[in-house]
């Protein structure tokens, strides 16, 4: 707010003094909360909460890849193809291990069972269960939608990671994702390749 011409001294004085008692309240909380975090902490905290959230969603991939296999319902072709991308799973979770290790971080445990696959499921907007999954046609339809979710999750943590190697891992892995996707939809729709097409564009889900 600007000084009109009727602003008088005693005013002035006031509201300067007012302003400096805020600045010191303002001192006294600084003092009690501690220094803010220097930007380049703030930002490494950041890239390890994004790498966490990342980890899990992988260890949850490889969990779910397990189980599909050991379900001896799927065919010898979607069981090849189950295998091949369970392999991509696990080299995704040892790379984000890895970047953890960097950080100081420990990667977050493995689902403990189906129960909990299952609401990791839920939190990333899957429907369906690990459990009672009879035939390979369910299998491919939850792997499907993992799939998208796992993209999703990829997309919404390059909005947070400052580390440009990071920021490139998470751009590939996202393109790997979208790679599974379409296998899975083909896979599902026997072959038909025009059916197999992926979304024109990657987004997360909030």
């Amino acid at each position: 707010m600007g000084l009109s011409a009727s602003t008088t001294r005693r005013e002035l004085i006031g509201r300067v003094g007012a302003l400096a008692g805020l600045g010191a309240a303002g001192g006294t909380v600084a003092a009690l909360l501690g220094p803010a975090p220097a930007p380049a902490q703030a930002q490494a905290e950041s890239d390890g909460d994004a790498l966490r959230a990342l980890s899990a969603v992988e260890l949850l991939g490889v969990f779910m890849y397990e189980r599909a296999i050991q379900s001896r319902v799927l065919s010898a072709g979607t069981e090849h193809l189950t295998r091949k991308l369970l392999g991509h799973e696990q080299a995704h979770a040892r790379a984000l291990e890895l970047e953890l290790g960097a950080h100081g971080l420990l990667p977050p445990a493995n689902p403990a069972g189906p129960s909990e696959a299952d609401r990791a499921l839920s939190r990333l907007h899957v429907s369906g269960s690990l459990t009672g999954l009879p035939t390979e046609h369910n299998w491919l339809e939850l792997l499907l939608g993992y799939e998208a979710a796992a993209g999703a999750a990829y997309y919404e943590a390059a909005s947070k990671l400052s580390d440009p190697a990071l920021l490139r891992i998470a751009a590939e892995s996202m393109a790997c994702e979208a790679q599974h996707a379409t296998l899975l939809s083909q896979a599902l729709n026997r072959g038909d390749v025009t059916k197999a097409v992926p979304d024109a564009f990657v987004e997360g889900k909030r």
